[in-house]
């Protein structure tokens, strides 16, 4: 229980009167830790007297308090869970997302090893997913994550963020296929059907470096992807962008480097278009290749957001995208934001790499459209 908690936790005690608007505080956020492997200690999973690891009795302590005062299931709006290592950690984790499935949750997270979660727990999460209350559903893998559980994510929520190093494409294809809803990691179940879209998947975050284009490309998650307004992946993933074409407005690239295309995709109503996570020279050699493409690519785009890190570099050569951009008609504003580790010649540097944006874009300098910001200095680094 964090500081915050402790005068509402007061309040409960002190009066009946304060009871429920405690607890209404109290049980609006509920966390609870992943479960590791502690080597060879036992101690930390089963004592013995038969007492489980510390994790796996909060858990079960937790179902127990929900299940004799089920109206704090009310009160739950944002519910974090982390994965388990152990089978009676699994077990208990399965037993409190059940308990949750009357509940009213807005944001979800689960995190850890996501990639060992048994096939009780995903069909566990479908109680999760189903509730209509639910906004945004978060999940950070360590590795992989059952992509039969990010399409029922896909096909229930409209904001979802993923975050792990790899989707295995077997897996994957596992997920798009019909027969695989008898494998052991699906986790859809006949209250969720993929292919339904009753609740239109809107923003989409898929910070993974491997493997996610090849899953948005599956024809199960290319149908749940069609109404996406705004989208942040990896440039392989960038071609199942044309799935939602005609309705996404704002795109986010991470590391543009790896675009390795010279066409950029046709998407007619984006207005905004962040290239993340990139070096100086970074962003500006992929968008000179695919900058012939951009007036007929994005004729709608408004802002071109590019978010740099300082290496000492200048910008590269940009005649193309120089013109690309200044043919543009709705084009208002290209904002370079600097984030740069904190020295003492940090500001010289700041100054040659701005120097260097407005040589080598000239036109679009000229037109007024160059804008600069940074980010916070951190300010605990030494000079």
């Amino acid at each position: 229980m964090s500081m915050t908690t402790i005068p509402f936790k007061a309040c409960a005690l002190t009066s009946r009167r304060f009871l429920l608007p405690a607890q209404r505080l109290l049980f609006k956020e509920m966390s609870f830790p992943m479960q590791q492997n502690f080597g060879n200690f036992s101690l930390f999973r089963r004592q013995s007297n038969g007492a489980f690891d510390p994790i796996t009795l909060l858990v079960q302590r937790a179902s127990d308090i929900l299940s004799s005062s089920p109206h704090l299931l009310a009160f739950v709006r944002q519910l974090k869970v982390g994965s388990m290592y152990w089978e009676e950690g699994w077990e208990a984790l399965r037993d409190l997302l059940c308990t949750f499935r009357p509940a009213k949750i807005v944001c979800f997270t689960m995190e850890g090893a996501l990639q060992a979660m048994p096939s009780d727990v995903c069909v566990a999460l479908t109680g999760i997913f189903a509730q209509s209350s639910l906004q945004k559903v978060v999940l950070w893998g360590w590795d992989d994550i059952p992509p039969s559980t990010l399409t029922a994510a896909f096909a229930s929520c409209q904001n979802v963020v993923v975050r792990c190093h790899t989707l295995e494409m077997a897996t994957a294809m596992d997920a798009a296929s019909p027969a695989s809803k008898q494998d052991t990691n699906t986790c859809l179940s006949p209250a969720i059907d993929a292919g339904d879209g009753a609740t239109p998947l809107e923003c989409l975050v898929m910070e993974v470096e491997n493997g996610a284009g090849d899953f948005l490309l599956q024809p199960t998650i290319s149908r749940l992807i069609r109404g996406l307004r705004e989208l942040e992946i990896f440039p392989d993933a960038l071609p199942a962008a044309h799935f939602c074409s005609t309705t996404l407005t704002h795109l986010a690239l991470h590391m543009p480097w790896g675009l390795g295309s010279a066409v950029f995709p046709c998407l007619g109503v984006l207005k905004v278009l962040t290239l993340k996570n990139t070096p100086t020279r970074g962003w500006s050699i992929p968008m000179e290749i695919v900058a012939p493409s951009l007036p007929t690519s994005l004729p709608r785009l408004e802002v071109l957001n590019v978010n740099t890190s300082i290496d000492g570099g200048r910008m590269g050569r940009a005649p193309a995208l120089d013109a690309a951009l200044t043919a543009l008609a709705f084009l208002r504003e290209v904002n370079l934001t600097i984030d740069g580790t904190v020295s003492a010649m940090w500001d010289e540097v700041e100054l040659m790499y701005r120097k260097s944006v407005e040589e080598e874009l000239p036109a679009v300098h000229a037109a007024g459209l160059v804008t600069f910001s940074q980010t916070e200095r951190d300010s605990t680094q030494a000079y």
